[in-house]
């Protein structure tokens, strides 16, 4: 059974810097020190992006080089239950588009993401212990 939450993150300008899609052009400024802060709390890791094919690879590729590599790209985990269906399913979905994650405060919302996931884990703590 997993302990931490399963984390959809997207990869073009939420972990990556890509105003010229498809090029890659950097990472996103403190997005290295939050992935590894949510790894060391056993978080699961999928790449969710709309990138396919060589892009997709090529995000990969720069995920695993820049970062570490990540549980699952572009599909559920391995053996979900939820690995038939075609929509990804995650306790968090992490995108520069989501409500809340306004253009210039990508650390502010980084340092969000971090706050949520830790009460997340923190509250499922509570209850297993009645």
């Amino acid at each position: 059974m997993r302990k931490g939450p399963i984390l959809a993150i997207d990869f073009d300008n939420t972990i990556a810097y890509s105003p010229e899609y498809p090029k890659i052009s950097g990472i996103v400024p403190d997005v290295d020190k939050a992935l590894f802060s949510l790894k060391d709390m056993g978080c699961f890791f999928i790449l969710w992006t709309c990138r396919t094919g060589k892009n997709l690879s090529h995000a990969i590729d720069w995920v695993e080089k820049n970062l570490f590599p990540f549980d699952a790209y572009n599909e559920n985990l391995p053996k979900s239950i939820y690995s038939p269906m075609p929509k990804i399913y995650a306790d968090f979905y992490i995108d520069d588009r989501n409500i809340g994650a306004e253009r210039g405060t990508v650390k502010h919302y980084w340092d969000m993401v971090i706050k949520d996931v830790y009460f997340w884990i923190d509250q499922r703590k509570w209850m297993e212990e009645g």
